[in-house]
């Protein structure tokens, strides 16, 4: 069975990021990076797996006061062994950095988060950092986002990257102090580190809110999707599921969006994409069920931006216990869905299931806990 990484936050121990090496199911190791964390997210390359996280060791627990949050990351080798336990300070500027993304563009990682820096404004910056644990650019990152106004700033927020043909797209919502009214916006950077969009591309901008962005790249470009509010009427929770194809030239060859699960007064939100070596999954919030509480839906999107399983596939079984993730991984041959469950007793458990390349779940209604 191939190996993937799990990583994730233990509650009762503040400050602590549990994480394990690339593991056999049937014997997983675990190792310890002590810091305050909050996000962790990781991607593969080089022969190391690079793990970011909003770190609060000097700061407080805010972006509007004090120094904190702050990025910081770590080298996992092959074997599990943390490489860097101290962590490695991506950007410590003032205010707060949060919500970082990461992906390997062939040759080094690319970071990506939300910065507070400008204006008290968020605004997205990069970095980029080298197997070895080098940082390669300046000093607390390189902007992304277009320089922010002062007066009526506009916020930059909730970014997400990934890598094609060496080509990197970073994606994120923006929307203003005074109108709740949020796009989608995008910007390529290439692996030597060149910023090929200093104006960030405009990838959606339909009525009403586009937002909560993911991408994941393919052979010939990125699939981008999001929650849209399109079809809101006043303060509904009618929240649809879209998302449009961008080629490696930052083309939008979808304008209009491809409808990936649209379901009458219902929502579906907060996406996550990758590529399975065939076609697009997209795996994502759902509350189409009454029943049911926090669900998880899946469905493929073709090469060609065709939706492959109607408004979707069922991924979680129906309960009311209260699902927070999902988080997802390709092994080579099915995607990985796993997310983490609350009972009204608190009593909380780490579920998956396989969601396989021909749209069917692999593990039925009993999910591996």
């Amino acid at each position: 069975m191939r190996a993937v990484l799990v990583m994730w936050l233990w509650a009762s121990v503040v400050g602590a990021t549990e994480l394990s090496n690339e593991f056999s199911l049937e014997s997983p190791r675990y190792g310890r990076l002590l810091a305050n964390v909050r996000a962790p997210r990781a991607a593969t390359g080089g022969g190391v797996t690079l793990l970011v996280w909003g770190d609060e060791r000097r700061g407080e627990n805010s972006a509007f006061y004090g120094t904190g949050p702050e990025i910081y990351a770590a080298r996992i080798d092959a074997e599990g062994n943390v490489l860097d336990p101290a962590g490695i300070p991506l950007c410590t500027a003032p205010y707060g950095q949060e919500a970082p993304a990461v992906t390997w563009d062939g040759k080094q990682f690319l970071v990506v988060w939300q910065d507070y820096r400008d204006n008290r404004n968020y605004a997205i910056y990069g970095a980029r950092v080298s197997p070895d644990g080098t940082v390669t650019t300046p000093p607390d990152g390189f902007r992304i986002s277009a320089p922010i106004p002062e007066i009526d700033g506009e916020w930059e927020e909730a970014p997400r990257v990934a890598s094609s043909g060496g080509v990197s797209l970073v994606v994120w919502q923006r929307g203003t102090r005074s109108i709740y009214d949020h796009d989608i916006l995008g910007a390529r950077i290439r692996d030597d580190g060149t910023v090929l969009d200093p104006t960030p591309r405009v990838l959606v901008s339909a009525s009403g809110n586009q937002a909560n962005p993911t991408v994941a790249g393919g052979p010939d470009g990125f699939l981008v999707a999001w929650g849209d509010g399109r079809h809101q009427v006043g303060e509904t929770s009618e929240w649809d599921l879209y998302a449009t194809r961008v080629a490696p030239s930052g083309e939008v060859l979808d304008a209009a969006g491809i409808p990936v699960s649209v379901v009458a007064s219902s929502y579906q939100g907060s996406p996550r994409a990758l590529f399975d070596g065939t076609n697009y999954q997209v795996v994502w919030s759902d509350g189409r069920d009454p029943s049911s509480y926090g669900d998880f839906y899946g469905g493929r999107v073709s090469l060609a931006g065709a939706p492959l399983d109607g408004t979707g596939v069922r991924i979680t079984p129906a309960s009311y216990d209260y699902k927070q993730g999902p988080a997802i991984a390709f092994d080579g041959t099915q995607t990985w869905v796993t997310w983490r469950a609350a009972t009204g007793s608190y009593d909380e458990r780490f579920y998956g299931v396989r969601f396989g390349k021909d749209g069917v779940v692999k593990d039925g209604r009993d999910p591996v806990p």
